[in-house]
């Protein structure tokens, strides 16, 4: 499995990988199906414009467990989440997904680059998706929020999208596509510190509404500027 493949070639030294950079991209995606895939944010650019990964990255069994957390380096731009999407697009039999991508230089289309590979994970049922503290705005959020709606099977879902550049645009049509998640039930939402009014949050409201089979809901909201919150 590609999890052993990867711990195979990794070591840690002084906090830094003593080997280059394991490359991502198709070629290296498991043969067997992947139940669990939990990516740690120690992800960096490497000299050929490619992406690399300061251990560990794990592609896990349900048994098997992460056994250290790498430090992030804050490169990530829209080519490798693109590139990581494309990667995802590929694990079709994917359940349970862990993405950290906090801290880095993710905007728009990186974040439509990431969404339309996980559109194609539709066997998705838990969904943890760390992106905040990027550079997405409206069109970043529009598109992901349709790829979260083809993901039928979700059931529980935390998106950080907090300290972005979302407005009321992107927290509106986020809110109507997480209405089409019919399934979920329980909902971590947070979207702090962005520039949402009270039409966005009139809008997002409206969307969560919908979501007739949710539970538990937890919502962050708190902006740069005081709003008028239309929930």
């Amino acid at each position: 499995m590609l999890a052993s493949h990867l711990y195979s070639r990794s070591s840690v030294q002084n906090g830094a990988s003593s080997l280059p950079p394991i490359r991502f991209g198709p070629s290296l995606l498991p043969r067997r199906p992947l139940v669990t895939f939990t990516f740690l944010h120690g992800i960096f650019r490497n000299k050929g414009g490619g992406i690399g990964f300061e251990p560990p990255i794990s592609l896990l069994r349900p048994s098997d467990s992460p056994t250290r957390a790498a430090q992030p380096f804050f490169q990530i731009g829209d080519k490798g989440a693109s590139d990581l999407g494309s990667g995802l697009a590929k694990c079709i039999n994917l359940s349970n997904l862990t993405l950290q991508l906090q801290c880095n230089e993710i905007g728009d289309k990186g974040a439509s680059g990431l969404g339309s590979g996980l559109a194609n994970c539709i066997n998705l049922s838990n969904l943890t998706l760390y992106l905040q503290r990027n550079k997405i705005g409206d069109e970043g959020a529009s598109d992901l929020g349709p790829a979260l709606a083809k993901c039928i099977n979700l059931s529980n879902l935390t998106l950080n999208l907090s300290s972005n550049k979302i407005g009321d645009k992107g927290a509106s049509v986020l809110g109507s596509d997480l209405a089409k998640c019919i399934n979920i039930s329980n909902l971590t939402l947070q979207l702090a510190w962005n520039q949402i009014g009270d039409k966005g949050a009139s809008g997002l409201g409206s969307g969560l509404a919908k979501c007739i089979n949710l539970s538990n809901l937890t919502l962050e909201l708190a902006q740069k500027q005081f709003i008028c919150f239309g929930l």
